[in-house]
């Protein structure tokens, strides 16, 4: 006798103000498992429309019908912009898969930003499917929600967000906000994109330890998979760089990393 399919541990639901999302179904803990989803197509990141327009033509004249609604009934953030039809659906969903490709689900797109996610997305590549875990406890009834690495950008132009952090009337606390966000987008740069000459691995410690500092002040000690990257990165180095402090440092980034990664 087959066995059946268990009961989605989410409900799509509309969401004042921001259309539709997921609502847990039941408590989770972290570390669970929510989904697992193949895409509706993957593509080539390229950020130039010309190309990408020729490339997505035919993925999406591939879909079937079913899959061809749920596309279209994605959200297009960029409609205003002047941005429409799938250009502007690809640019407001599309997920990463690795550094080469973006892809389009038809579930993990309609899951809204919060900096103060509780869900995060990865690619598995052993499935070759998405999926979507929980990095903090979530109760039944509570929005999942996943942060699109948009914490370098001012107030002024995130995601619609309705975190605690987002929606302060303290314009103070929004002004601090945005001198840590553009101190995060710096040492990102510094650490991720550097293209100078070979540095000392404490210089690298150092760098991602200020960043470390900042994106837990910002978001209130709540783990994400971006201050992941960073231990991650971090732990690299102590092991190419070895010696006992540092093996000690690189297990403990390591651990932190499993985790929410």
């Amino acid at each position: 006798m087959a066995t059946p399919n268990p009961a989605p541990m989410y409900q799509l639901q509309q969401i004042p103000g921001e259309g539709r999302g997921l609502i847990a179904r039941r408590n989770m803990t972290r570390g669970q498992r929510i989904l697992a989803e193949s895409p509706l197509f993957t593509f080539p990141n390229i950020e130039d429309t010309m190309p990408i327009r020729q490339i997505i033509g035919p993925k999406v004249q591939a879909l079937n019908g079913e899959q061809r609604r749920t596309f279209f009934g994605l959200f297009n953030n960029f409609r205003y912009f002047g941005t429409t039809g799938s250009i502007g659906t690809i640019k407001t969903n599309a997920l990463r898969v690795d550094h080469e490709t973006d892809a389009v689900f038809p579930t993990f797109s309609l899951t809204n930003h919060s900096c103060l996610s509780n869900a995060s997305y990865s690619w598995d590549g052993n499935i070759m499917k998405g999926t979507l875990h929980t990095i903090r406890d979530i109760s039944a009834g509570d929005e999942i929600t996943i942060a699109y690495g948009d914490h370098r950008r001012g107030s002024a132009g995130r995601f619609v967000c309705l975190c605690p952090l987002c929606t302060t009337d303290n314009r103070a606390g929004l002004a601090r906000s945005d001198r840590r966000r553009e101190e995060m987008s710096i040492l990102e740069e510094q650490i991720w994109r550097w293209d100078g000459p070979p540095r000392e691995p404490e210089d690298v410690f150092r760098l991602c330890h200020d960043l470390q500092v900042l994106m837990l002040e910002e978001y209130s000690s709540t783990p994400s998979p971006a201050l992941a990257e960073v231990y991650e990165f971090a732990a690299g180095i102590a092991a190419a760089n070895s010696d006992a402090g540092r093996d000690c440092c690189a297990i403990k980034m390591g651990v932190f990393s499993e985790a929410y990664l």
